[in-house]
């Protein structure tokens, strides 16, 4: 489900003008990286069992219950970084109303993504820096469902084999 949640940020980050995502990087602060550019720093998945039955879907015939198993909550911290502090309200405000609240996974499942909160960082003094760079960073989480779908076909015939004792209380 990462490489799915990774396509959402993607997305966003690309309405928002910006064409480089980076994942993990291991020294965000290296000179060397391009800016603008977004980096995501992955979190721990949290699984919760659930069970239910979310959907039935089919004719008497060809019944299909579709069943949520776990619930999946990815976290994930977004940051995105430039050079141009002007600039940065406005891919930000891209990047936020261009990720999607709701959508859809390869099997059919909803996937909804929340930005908790968010951080400004690059505004230390006002004295004039070199390479200064900006950045405001998201926390987001991505909740899904892992469903299974299982056939459950209509009971046609019902024939109850039931026999009657006499009882013999005296």
């Amino acid at each position: 489900m990462r490489n799915f949640y990774q396509s959402r940020i993607e997305q966003a980050a690309s309405a928002a003008g910006l064409s480089t995502v980076l994942i993990n990087p291991e020294d965000p602060s290296d000179l060397a990286l391009p800016l603008p550019r977004i980096d995501v720093t992955w979190l721990k998945e949290k699984n919760t069992r659930i069970g239910k039955k979310i959907a039935v879907n089919g004719d008497s015939e060809n019944r299909r219950v579709k069943a949520a198993i776990y619930s999946a909550e990815q976290a994930a911290t977004v940051s995105i970084i430039t050079d141009d502090k002007d600039s940065l309200d406005e891919m930000s405000k891209q990047f936020l109303l261009a990720l999607p609240k709701t959508s859809s996974d390869p099997q059919g499942n909803l996937v909804t993504s929340k930005v908790h909160q968010a951080e400004w960082g690059g505004f230390s003094s006002e004295l004039v820096e070199v390479l200064k760079t900006w950045s405001k960073a998201y926390h987001i989480t991505f909740t899904s469902l892992l469903t299974k779908e299982v056939a459950h076909p209509w009971m046609k015939d019902v024939s109850p084999s039931v026999s009657r004792q006499e009882n013999s209380r005296g």
